[in-house]
C-alpha cells in the first residue's frame, strides 16, 4: 500500500512540475496568430495578478512582426501556445518595424504604453491610428 501511495505522489509531482515548466515568465516571448497574420510576437509583461503581454518582442528589430500590410487590429487578448490568455497592454519596441505597407493600426483600449522605435504609431509615417474607445 505504501508503494502505491508513494508511486501516486511521484506521478502527481511529475505532472504538476510539467505544468509549471510550460508557464512563461516575465520577459519571455511567444508567437501567436492574430486574425490571418501568423507568427506575431508577444512579450510577457506580467503573470500576476493577471497575465499581460506587449505586442512585439521588445527585443530587437530582427524579432519584430514584419511585412504587415493594410489594416492590422491589435487584439485585446491573445492566447499562448499552451492555451493561456493574456491581456495586450503595451506595444513593445520595434513592434511594427519594416511593415512598410501597413496602412492602419487599430489599438484596443487595453493598450496603455507604446515602446520606442514605433514610428508608425508615433506619427512619423502615413499609418492611420484608430484607437478603440472604452
Amino acid at each position: 500500500m505504501k508503494k502505491k501511495f508513494l508511486l501516486l505522489i511521484i506521478v502527481m509531482l511529475t505532472f504538476v512540475t510539467d505544468l509549471y515548466a510550460l508557464e512563461y515568465v516575465l520577459g519571455d516571448s511567444f508567437q501567436a496568430t492574430v486574425g490571418d497574420v501568423k507568427n506575431v510576437y508577444f512579450r510577457v509583461t506580467s503573470i500576476s495578478p493577471i497575465r499581460t503581454v506587449g505586442i512585439g518582442s521588445g527585443g530587437t528589430a530582427a524579432e519584430a512582426t514584419t511585412n504587415l500590410s493594410g489594416r492590422f487590429v491589435i487584439p485585446e487578448t491573445v492566447t499562448d501556445p499552451q492555451g493561456r490568455t493574456y491581456y495586450v497592454t503595451s506595444i513593445s519596441d520595434y513592434a511594427f518595424h519594416q511593415s512598410v505597407s501597413l496602412e492602419q493600426i487599430v489599438i484596443p483600449n487595453t493598450v496603455e504604453t507604446i515602446g520606442e522605435y514605433n514610428q508608425e504609431i508615433k506619427g512619423e509615417t502615413n499609418v492611420e491610428i484608430i484607437p478603440v474607445s472604452a
